[in-house]
């Protein structure tokens, strides 16, 4: 399983070390560039949080999947775009399902919710299998492609 790492340094700090952690994933973790990856995402991660809208979404979206192309194959190779692209969706796929999962398992007496607390834990549980799901196939098919 090639996502652990992912799942060790990505989603936990919201995406602000997924590109270290695909690098580490990839076989291509090097201090220098880990430490300028992280420079080039703090910014913007940083506004993400400061502004919680779409535009700042948006860029910080624009800004990662740019991340993950860079480290993975190139800025010319359109299906490193899609893939980067995929790997940011299922990881937001991951994080949206473990939320789920907290919110049905432990909240049920603090939150009202539309959806009966057995089908927030499912689709909870549903989204974090085919997020994780997701990144392991994504990282296994970088790794297909010149990963060590």
């Amino acid at each position: 399983m090639y996502s652990w790492r992912y799942l060790l340094l990505g989603v936990p700090s919201a995406g602000l070390l997924g590109p270290v952690a695909l690098a580490w994933s990839l076989g291509r973790f090097r201090w220098r560039k880990a430490l300028l990856l992280l420079g080039l995402a703090l910014p913007l991660w940083l506004l993400a949080a400061w502004q919680p809208y779409l535009w700042s979404a948006g860029l910080w979206f624009a800004a990662l999947t740019a991340l993950n192309v860079w480290i993975a194959d190139g800025w010319r190779d359109w299906r490193a775009w899609l893939r980067s692209i995929g790997l940011l969706l299922s990881h937001l796929a991951l994080a949206l399902g473990l939320s789920l999962l907290v919110a049905g398992a432990f909240l049920e007496d603090q939150v009202r919710s539309t959806l009966p607390y057995r089908e927030l834990i499912a689709l909870g549980a549903g989204m974090g299998i085919v997020g994780l799901g997701a990144l392991e196939w994504l990282i296994r098919t970088w790794r297909g492609r010149g990963g060590s």
